[in-house]
């Protein structure tokens, strides 16, 4: 290679020949290859390595195209010498290649060989800290960079405080330590402190999450006296405790309060780390306002659970670690108790599950962790169904560090009697409540406010805003394990929990009827927001009533959202919804007729048709039997529906005419009119009667527009007839209609209905030679039915593979699939993402 290369990636991504320096990449998976080549420059790295660490989610042939592609565009961007490959298996830098991150890390093994001496050591510090000059690939994100940045960071800290080296200069942490993972963010902030002129800082937060640890950690120095409150009962006994702490004598001129005052007057600048000072908060305040008064030199930081509400207090809360940095913390306390924990695929498979049971606390982290000698990690998934029997220490901590349980029960003694009562009751919610639900679960006594207010400054309750139709609302939640704690202590008191109970149950069964209410109106978008907010809440009224075999309140429930869930894709609270409902209902009931139709729908979705259509056959003889002709004409519409989708055309033929024959004894709305039409244009279609089938469609469509048509409907007979006008090549039809039955199946959220229109959107654009649009289409539409987990999820992917098989080489192609690579598709579609359909003939 006639120049070297330089390629660094501390800091934001950049590669450098000495006559350039490139900072502009094409996109981020080619800036995620270059830097993952760097990372040994001169090695070869398997192709497939670098297709799962850039493509996770896709197919192996579309991992290779994409691969191939952006590496073409690097090497026309950079230099085509810069590569070298081995056939197609594997890809690297060329000999005399370099990168800082490859020097970094030969400077962190050599600072942590074993024997080295302290000259030598201090010398890798300095360079060490001179290449290290930001954070690894500044500015991108992604589960690899996010791993790799950790994993650096903590090799920087581990290379220049090693545990077994003790630099001249460099002074001993009082407390031995073991690694300190996240909170940078936190972590900067207590170091600002520190240097400001600020006074008076108290760092709140949950039992359990780190707040001693983080403020030790970060702020440790010779200005810094520790002072443990946790054995305080009263404030009054603060200044006896700082009296022993600074070694006066216990004897002496004047009040205990004015020796220590004078005394930490005489110090300069100091900073005191006050510790656990929650239950001792109210009686501290006046205390530490005359101790900053009378001491201008002091700075106070104040560990509580709760803060302090004085004048000027800074505050800095704590919430739960991320997950990836709590998996790594995990795993490091984990394989610290045994290597070999989670060395295999399948138990890292389980690692990213027990830390979200974990929730993010560091000490449910740590205590799980130090059981891993014990149980493999899918045994300690299962134990973790029951956090707080499992998160249990052996020995090694004080009382309330023991388990997480008794962190949480610190808490929970510290409330007034009212807000314990709150605290109890509120074990019964599930997935968090709004301010009525309390009211209504709480009853009047406590104050619902006050005590509300109370939970969250002890925190174990967080109030998250948003705004929902322009009107700001709270809903207000707990951690798991916190709300788990509430519920065992509730059933310590069966009279409380059988009310509580009740009262959940009468207030959720309310909400579902309002859900129905919301239906009947045409206000699906409201429906689905309510049935998103409270999805926990009507599992459990469902599990509830199932259990009890309340059959009334199932029936009501069917009624309410049944339908609903379906629609929304809440397809797993459907389905437990109509299993324990069919078990309960009487044979021939409406009731029963009414959840095999469900249920049938719901397998109709999934593919599952030899489910759906025994269900059909027996809620149409239910219906016969009950005399019910309506209800009998809805049952042939879906079997016949069911037989074209199968292609069983004689039998939907033979079905269509049966209804035809008995659908005018019955009193049929307009829809149901137009449904029955619609089934004739299917089958048509489905004969090559092409001209017939566009007519009617053309006359359903027209008689649609001339009554007031639910959204749901109206989007559900466009999505049939779409193959109809594409085949024909009606692109004004698809301009006026498809793209208005699209956004109206988003905005009421029919997640199925506008998946199944996508991907016809898709069909469409392939038509008009509208690449981009089509690819857009199918991607959305894939995404749509993978997360519905639907029987057109392998349609779209397969559709998708070869649209980007074909076409993937198109302008704004690469780039747009680059830009969407990971995101949900809720975050892409808008109501513009589509163009309007424009005949190939005006691309050429």
């Amino acid at each position: 290679m006639s120049t070297s290369w330089r390629i660094t990636c501390i800091g934001p991504l950049q590669a450098s020949d000495g006559t350039q320096v490139v900072t502009a990449f094409p996109s981020l998976p080619a800036k995620l290859l270059l830097a993952s080549l760097a990372l040994r420059p001169g090695e070869l790295v398997p192709r497939d390595t670098l297709c799962e660490r850039l493509w996770p989610d896709d197919e192996p042939e579309r991992q290779r195209a994409r691969f191939r592609w952006t590496l073409s565009r690097l090497r026309k961007l950079l230099a085509p010498e810069l590569f070298v490959s081995s056939g197609n298996s594997a890809v690297g830098l060329a000999p005399g290649t370099t990168s800082d991150v490859a020097e970094f890390d030969a400077l962190v093994r050599a600072s942590l060989r074993p024997g080295i001496c302290h000259d030598e050591l201090r010398a890798l510090h300095e360079q060490l800290e001179e290449l290290y000059k930001g954070e690894f690939l500044a500015g991108l994100t992604g589960e690899w960079v996010e791993t790799e940045r950790e994993r650096r960071a903590q090799q920087l800290k581990r290379a220049i405080l090693p545990g077994d080296i003790v630099l001249p200069d460099v002074p001993p942490k009082p407390i031995p330590g073991i690694g300190y993972f996240g909170r940078e963010q936190e972590r900067r902030t207590l170091r600002t402190f520190a240097q400001s002129a600020q006074r008076l800082l108290t760092v709140t937060g949950t039992g359990g999450l780190g707040k001693t640890r983080l403020v030790r950690e970060e702020l440790l120095s010779e200005a810094l006296l520790f002072v443990p409150m946790a054995a305080l009962t009263d404030a009054s006994g603060l200044f006896d405790l700082l009296r022993e702490l600074l070694k006066l004598p216990a004897s002496g001129y004047g009040p205990v309060q004015e020796r220590v005052t004078e005394h930490l007057k005489t110090r300069g600048k100091t900073l005191l780390l006050l510790d656990n000072a929650e239950q001792i908060a109210e009686g501290l305040a006046p205390l530490l306002e005359t101790l900053l008064v009378q001491c201008p030199a002091l700075q106070l930081v104040v560990t509580s659970r709760r803060r302090l509400k004085m004048e000027d207090e800074q505050v800095l809360k704590l919430e739960p670690l991320p997950q990836r940095v709590a998996e790594a913390l995990f795993l490091d306390r984990a394989q610290a108790t045994n290597p070999q924990f989670a060395q295999t695929a399948p138990g890292k498979a389980q690692v990213a599950a027990i830390c979200k049971l974990l929730e993010g606390i560091p000490l449910a982290l740590e205590i799980a962790a130090a059981r891993a000698l014990l149980v493999s990690p899918a045994q300690m998934r299962q134990e973790l169904e029951t956090r707080l029997r499992f998160l249990v220490r052996l020995r090694g901590a004080e009382a309330r560090q023991l388990s997480v349980r008794a962190a949480l029960e610190w808490s929970y003694e510290l409330l007034s009697p009212q807000a314990r009562l709150a605290f109890r009751r509120s074990g019964v919610f599930r997935g968090g409540f709004t301010l009525a639900a309390a009211r209504f679960v709480f009853g009047d006594e406590p104050p619902v406010l006050d005590a509300l207010q109370e939970l969250i400054e002890h925190s174990l309750l967080k109030a998250d805003y948003h705004d929902d139709n322009e009107t700001e609302r709270v809903r207000y939640t707990m951690l798991e394990v916190i709300r788990e704690l509430a519920e065992l202590l509730l059933k310590e008191i069966p009279a409380e929990e059988a009310a509580s109970c009740g009262y959940h149950g009468s207030f959720y069964l309310l909400r579902a009827k309002h859900v129905s209410e919301c239906l009947k109106a045409g206000s699906w978008a409201d429906a689905a927001e309510e049935l998103k907010q409270e999805r926990a809440n009507l599992r459990q009224l469902v599990g509830q009533a199932v259990q009890k075999k309340q059959v009334d309140v199932l029936y009501e429930l069917v009624q309410a959202v049944g339908v609903a869930w379906i629609q929304v894709g809440f397809w797993q609270e459907a389905d437990h919804l109509l299993a324990g409902a069919e078990h309960l209902f009487p044979r021939e009931s409406k009731g029963l007729a009414d959840v095999l139709t469900l249920q049938a729908v719901l397998a109709r979705r999934r593919g599952e048709g030899e489910v759906a259509l025994p269900k059909w056959r027996q809620c149409l003889e239910i219906h016969q039997r009950r005399q019910d002709k309506f209800r009998a004409v809805i049952a042939y519409i879906e079997i016949i529906s069911q037989a074209i989708d199968e292609g069983d055309l004689s039998f939907a033929q033979q079905d269509l005419a049966t209804l035809n024959a008995i659908k005018d004894d019955v009193q049929l709305s307009d829809i149901n009119k137009i449904t029955i039409d619609t089934l004739s244009a299917r089958i048509k279609f489905a004969l090559s009667l092409f001209e017939e089938s566009l007519s009617l469609s053309i006359e359903i469509i027209n008689n649609c527009k001339k009554i007031d048509i639910d959204d749901a409907y109206w989007v559900g007979i466009v999505s049939h007839i779409v193959p109809v006008f594409i085949h024909c090549r009606d692109w004004q039809f698809l301009d006026d209609v498809l793209h208005d039955a699209i956004r109206k199946s988003f905005l009421s959220k029919q997640i199925f209905t506008m998946g199944i229109l996508l991907m016809q959107a898709g069909n469409a654009f392939v038509e008009t030679g509208q690449v981009l649009a089509a690819i857009q289409s199918f991607w959305l539409a894939h995404k749509i039915h993978q997360e519905l987990d639907s029987r057109y999820r392998k349609k779209c992917e397969q559709s998708l593979g070869e649209a980007i098989h074909q076409y993937g080489t198109f302008p704004g192609v690469e780039q747009w699939l680059c830009k969407v690579e990971g995101k949900p598709w809720s975050s892409i579609y808008t109501a513009n993402t589509l163009p309007t359909f424009r005949p190939y003939n005006d691309f050429k």
